[in-house]
């Protein structure tokens, strides 16, 4: 095999005399160090990593790489989280600078629904209260324009109360 330097696939698959030899593909995988693909299966770093130690010192050996590989996962996600951790705090002041924008945006989204309702309240006491109106197209006009307006402020109404909600769930 060390004549063939760029073998990295090997497919043996099927044949009968693998079943004779103990431990075939890790020593294969030892054996080939190119070797990217053998039979139906890629080899993956950490088999790779594995056969190797088992190659150097047998079973006690692939188990102490085993113990390693598994510590430095772990180890990596310490890394992560810290990572992470790090992420959330750099990030919490523009969180809490975005929710102050939110709510003086409530707040005047507040105001002015409070307006929009005022005026639909006089402009249909108007309506309703004034002696001797001529009910002309003007007159009907004005009454929808007002229908609309008040229309639009429930709108508003709703569109700042599922902002809460989402702001309430963040």
């Amino acid at each position: 095999w060390s004549k063939m330097p760029s073998l990295s696939v090997l497919y043996f698959h099927g044949n009968d005399g693998l079943n004779k030899i103990r431990h075939y593909r890790k020593k294969m995988i030892n054996a080939i160090d190119t070797l990217k693909y053998l039979d139906e299966r890629p080899i993956f770093d950490n088999e790779k990593r594995l056969a190797l130690a088992w190659g150097r010192g047998g079973h006690e050996e692939e188990s102490q790489e085993r113990t390693r590989m598994q510590e430095e996962k772990q180890q990596e996600l310490k890394r992560d989280l810290a990572r992470w951790k790090e992420l959330q705090e750099r990030g919490r002041p523009l969180k809490e600078q975005r929710e102050k924008e939110w709510m003086v945006q409530l707040e005047t989204k507040k105001t002015e629904d409070e307006e929009i309702r005022q005026l639909r309240i006089s402009r249909q006491q108007d309506f309703m209260t004034t002696e001797g109106l001529v009910r002309d197209e003007v007159v009907v006009e004005e009454y929808r324009a007002t229908t609309a307006l008040m229309q639009v402020a429930d709108a508003l109404k709703n569109l700042v109360g599922h902002h809460e909600e989402d702001r309430k769930r963040l």
